[in-house]
């Protein structure tokens, strides 16, 4: 599991499995006096072979830009991802 915390939120990715398919997991928490006051997560199929030869998880994952700039995310979170970058 890879996680990241900035300010009021906080992103984990994760694999495992998911109905015996390889599964990429997204889970994003604002936190507000010490509790978690919303979630957002998503879950997407990993494919056997992709297109890069990097995985679903590549180095460059910091704050995972890369999966709300593909669409993993809703809007709601991949906006409070891009406030975590600013």
């Amino acid at each position: 599991m890879q996680t990241v915390a900035e300010g009021n939120f906080v992103l984990a990715a994760s694999e495992g499995m998911f109905g015996g398919k390889p599964t990429a997991f997204f889970d994003l928490f604002r936190v507000d006096n010490g509790k978690i006051a919303e979630h957002w997560d998503v879950m997407a199929g990993i494919p056997a072979k992709m297109a890069q030869g990097n995985g679903k998880f590549w180095a460059a994952c910091d704050y995972c830009a890369g999966a709300a700039m593909i669409g993993l995310f809703s809007h709601s979170a991949a906006n409070a991802v891009a406030q975590l970058k600013s």
